[in-house]
C-alpha cells in the first residue's frame, strides 16, 4: 500500500513523505501524477516517446543547474511523472530499458577497453590509492578490473566534459575505478568497504 504526498507528488510506503516530511498522507487516486524518475534530457526524451507509444499519461519538468538558465540554455535533466493508474507499468518499462541500456553500455566499454588512458598528473595518485608499485601498468590493471567487474554503474554526466562524457564506476571486490564514458580517461580510484 502506498501513500501519496500532494506537495512532492511522490509515492511513499509510510504515512509521511520522505522528502518534505508531511504527515497524514492520503491513498493515491488513479489520476494522481506520481514522480517516477529524474533522468538526463536525452534519455528523458526517448523515454517520453516510449510512454506515448504505450499510451501512458505523463508529465515532465525540466530541472538542473540554474547557471544554464542564466545563459538561456536548456536544463540538463527531466523529472518524469506518470498517472498512478499506470505507475507500475511505467516502472516495469523503465527497468527494462535501463537493464538493456546497462548491458549495451557494458559491451561497449569492454569493446573499447584499448582506449583507456590516464593523465600523468593523476597516475601517481591513482596508483597510490590502489597500492600499485611505481612500475606497475595502471592501464592494464584497470582494464583487468573492467573485464572482470562485479558491477559497472553509470553515475551520470560530467559537467566539465564538453564531449558529453559520463562517470562510469567499476566495482571489483573492494575497489572502485572511475573513468569517462566518452574519452576513456581514468579519473579516480578508491578503496571501498565490502
Amino acid at each position: 500500500m502506498f501513500f501519496y504526498c500532494e506537495n512532492c507528488h511522490v509515492l511513499n510506503e509510510q504515512d509521511s513523505c520522505r522528502f518534505c516530511r508531511k504527515k497524514g498522507l492520503r491513498n493515491p487516486e488513479k489520476n494522481d501524477y506520481c514522480f517516477l524518475v529524474e533522468v538526463d534530457l536525452m534519455f528523458g526524451e526517448m523515454f517520453k516517446g516510449v510512454l506515448e507509444e504505450e499510451n501512458i499519461p505523463y508529465s515532465d519538468i525540466p530541472v538542473g543547474n540554474g547557471v544554464r538558465s542564466y545563459f538561456g540554455l536548456r536544463l540538463e535533466n527531466l523529472k518524469i511523472f506518470v498517472v498512478y493508474e499506470f505507475f507500475e507499468k511505467a516502472k516495469e518499462i523503465l527497468t527494462g530499458i535501463l537493464m538493456s541500456f546497462e548491458e549495451n553500455q557494458n559491451r561497449n566499454i569492454k569493446k573499447n577497453i584499448d582506449k583507456l588512458f590516464v593523465l600523468p598528473r593523476s597516475e601517481k595518485k591513482i596508483k597510490k590509492v590502489l597500492n600499485l608499485a611505481e612500475n606497475d601498468n595502471l592501464i592494464a590493471y584497470c582494464a583487468d578490473k573492467i573485464m572482470n567487474a562485479d558491477r559497472i554503474v553509470n553515475k551520470g554526466g560530467i559537467s566539465s566534459c564538453i564531449k558529453g562524457g559520463e562517470y562510469i564506476c567499476v566495482y571489483k571486490e573492494n575497489e572502485l575505478i572511475m573513468f569517462n564514458s566518452v574519452t576513456y580517461e581514468i579519473i579516480a580510484a578508491e578503496k571501498t568497504k565490502k
